[in-house]
């Protein structure tokens, strides 16, 4: 068994393999040293790009000095090709001398900037074999998880949406009408009447100009015409600008959320009733509405109205609260939540009682029940 790499990775292959791939694919030259020629497939172009991102992940802890002295990455801070010109005659002996680096020869040869780095490492003996660690992981093996959170650290429901815009199952109004699904279509970005279509709503429209032209100009980006085009002009322009930032994901801290299951619960004691009260506001200042619903202590409900306020700047201080009033999840409040909604939606009545279960819209009745058999909701919170 031979140890060889295939673009950037290490590989226990046997020898046919080994000058299999050494052969056919990188010419028996370092990884980082393979050139695309104008016949090379898609799909050989994006493992080489992908094999330069994943040699920075990769470091060679030096033994005996057998990696490769120019293109492997046993400083920590990337080969040393990327610091300056390089001699690629030259390897680790040449610049040992009785046991020692060689200041001399160093300074000669490579930029003065990167020497005190290379003096901080030991000096390369051949009782052992260099050995290859992942960085990306805390146990240095490599793992395709690690690799894939370390090369693709765009938040995942970015990617997902991506995913979704690009192979066209958003569901817009161009989309549905080929599943059947007909109506009406207006784009509600743009002043005029518009049919909403993915180029449209993404590239076309006067809001998506807009967008494009703000961060393309921000950034100094030449764009496109279409979406696919955009996007090729931004995710391969170099972000040498600071501003350019701004989409870089790959040094937030990555929040940790878990699930919390909540229902609703009635008031201590058999003797109370339970109150539950909610207000809505489309905007701020913004058509309000309110809504609440009384129910006894086995969530029966007693009687409930939904209220119409008007436009109103700040909708808590409508409300004065009392010391019995606590304070509870929208998934435990939903039945209230739905009448406040309602509230907003019927601005000629002020108010609006239901006592009869015939009275209650229909999505009210059908939170009342899940109330009263104590269905839980899932809710995602923030682990500390």
């Amino acid at each position: 068994m031979l140890l060889t790499r295939y673009l950037g990775f290490p590989l226990y292959v046997g020898r046919c393999k080994t000058v299999y791939f050494a052969e056919k694919y990188c010419r028996r030259v370092h990884p980082c040293q393979v050139k695309l020629n104008p016949f090379s497939s898609a799909t050989w172009r994006r493992m080489l790009n992908v094999s330069r991102q994943v040699e920075l992940s990769m470091l060679w802890l030096i033994q005996d000095g057998l990696c490769n002295f120019w293109f492997d990455n046993w400083l920590g801070s990337g080969a040393l090709f990327l610091h300056g010109p390089i001699a690629a005659n030259l390897s680790f002996h040449d610049f040992i001398t009785q046991g020692h680096w060689n200041v001399q020869s160093l300074f000669q040869t490579l930029p003065q900037k990167i020497i005190p780095a290379i003096l901080d490492k030991p000096v390369p003996i051949e009782h052992q074999s260099d050995e290859v660690v992942w960085i990306a992981a805390t146990s240095g093996q490599f793992s395709l998880a690690s690799a894939f959170h370390e090369q693709n650290p765009i938040p995942l429901k970015v990617s997902f949406f991506m995913v979704r815009l690009l192979s066209g199952r958003l569901p817009l109004d161009n989309v549905l009408h080929t599943l059947g699904i007909h109506g009406p279509s207006k784009c509600w970005c743009c002043p005029y009447a518009s049919v909403e279509m993915f180029e449209h709503v993404f590239s076309t429209g006067q809001v998506a100009k807009e967008v494009w032209a703000y961060f393309g100009e921000l950034c100094g980006i030449s764009l496109g015409s279409s979406v696919r085009a955009h996007l090729v002009s931004w995710w391969l322009s170099s972000p040498a600008s600071e501003k350019q930032k701004l989409y870089d994901w790959s040094h937030q801290t990555k929040r940790k959320f878990g699930f919390k299951l909540v229902q609703w619960k009635p008031g201590e004691g058999e003797e109370y009733f339970t109150l539950n009260t909610d207000g809505c506001s489309k905007g701020n200042p913004g058509t309000s509405g309110g809504g609440r619903v009384i129910r006894d202590v086995v969530g029966r409900p007693l009687v409930g109205f939904s209220a119409f306020f008007g436009e109103v700047h700040q909708i808590w201080k409508l409300i004065d609260i009392p010391t019995r009033l606590s304070h509870c999840f929208r998934e435990a409040n939903k039945v209230a939540d739905i009448l406040a909604n309602v509230g907003v939606a019927h601005p000629h009545l002020d108010i609006k009682f239901y006592e009869h279960w015939n009275d209650w819209p229909r999505l009210a009745r059908e939170g009342i029940r899940l109330d009263f058999i104590r269905m839980p909701s899932i809710r995602i919170v923030k682990l500390p």
